[in-house]
């Protein structure tokens, strides 16, 4: 059997019911059964509970206990044996097949633990494509995928070189909006990323080309380059331009720019970064690119870094 706790948040009257507040979600005497007579699993046994509006609920248990059966019987990937489920005032244990495609299409977002996205099309084309299926016009499709990279922000990284990999030192995301970002300490591959690249461009040739043939390099999407060849020949570009991109080469959906850090005359070993989702306007991107590269030039200067040319 699976227990469900929803624990309010400080400051909410009656914290123990949902008088006054607003159901989002009320799960009644749920039952999910598997298999037949003689060998027969309940996965989900009398399960019942409301979350309100302002809760964050957390589904905790052992292997087995029912967590994911529950999870994809609330997001109507699977179907209940007994017992109801109301979304928002909408029962969906009692919509027909054609009811729950357009309700999971419309009302519903799935966040799996990978990106389920598809890798013969680029982040924008995904996006664009859940549009199409919804029936959006076709001229419309570019003008809401653009909104919706506005609103999603950005997230800024102060990346650190260890070894042959880089770490997350630092992680600033926005304020406003939904975000992307990652957790400090968090390890990226150094040919896959930005703030990377933006470092391997600062070494002397012979040091970055003996870090990429380290070891075999590791392929993160279909975009990945993973030949040092054609890493290697990227460099001179990164290097004269002061800053690195990458395009969907780490996650799909996602692209970044970033700019080396320099310490005095010591060897590069920071970088500072921006990721953003991959259908962001080029316009805005360029204004990213260019407030990184004016933040590595102004750390660089405090960290005692003389431009060539400089005073």
């Amino acid at each position: 059997m699976t227990m469900v706790t929803a624990t309010p948040p400080a400051g909410i009257a009656n914290a123990g019911t949902s008088d006054n507040r607003n159901v989002l979600l009320s799960v009644r005497d749920v039952r999910k059964v598997y298999g037949s007579r003689e060998a027969v699993t309940r996965a989900l046994d009398d399960v019942s509970f409301d979350i309100c509006e302002g809760e964050f609920v957390g589904v905790m248990g052992p292997s087995g206990s029912g967590k994911s059966t529950l999870l994809n019987c609330i997001s109507t990937i699977d179907t209940v044996t007994s017992g109801n489920i109301i979304l928002s005032g909408l029962d969906i244990t009692q919509l027909r097949s054609r009811q729950l495609s357009k309700f999971r299409r419309d009302d519903l977002g799935f966040i799996f633990q990978d990106a389920n996205l598809l890798d013969t099309l680029t982040g924008f084309e995904n996006i664009a494509l859940a549009l199409t299926i919804k029936g959006e016009p076709a001229r419309a499709i570019p003008g809401k995928v653009n909104a919706m990279a506005a609103r999603l922000g950005e997230s800024v990284h102060l990346a650190r070189l260890s070894g042959d990999e880089l770490i997350l030192v630092a992680c600033e995301a926005p304020q406003r909006g939904f975000h992307m970002t990652s957790e400090t300490g968090t390890r990226l591959p150094v040919h896959a990323s930005s703030q990377g690249k933006a470092i391997l461009s600062a070494m002397p040739v012979y040091e970055a080309e003996a870090l990429l043939r380290r070891r075999p390099l590791q392929v993160c999407t279909p975009h990945t380059v993973t030949a040092p060849e054609q890493l290697l020949a990227q460099l001179p570009a990164i290097r004269r331009g002061g800053y690195a991109e990458e395009h969907e080469e780490y996650r799909l959906g996602l692209k970044s720019v970033a700019a080396p850090i320099y310490e005095g005359d010591g060897p590069c070993r920071y970088a500072i970064g921006v990721i953003c989702i991959a259908g962001t306007p080029a316009a805005e991107f360029a204004s990213m690119r260019a407030a990184v590269m004016e933040t590595a030039q102004n750390l660089s200067a405090l960290l005692g870094h003389r431009a060539p040319g400089g005073i």
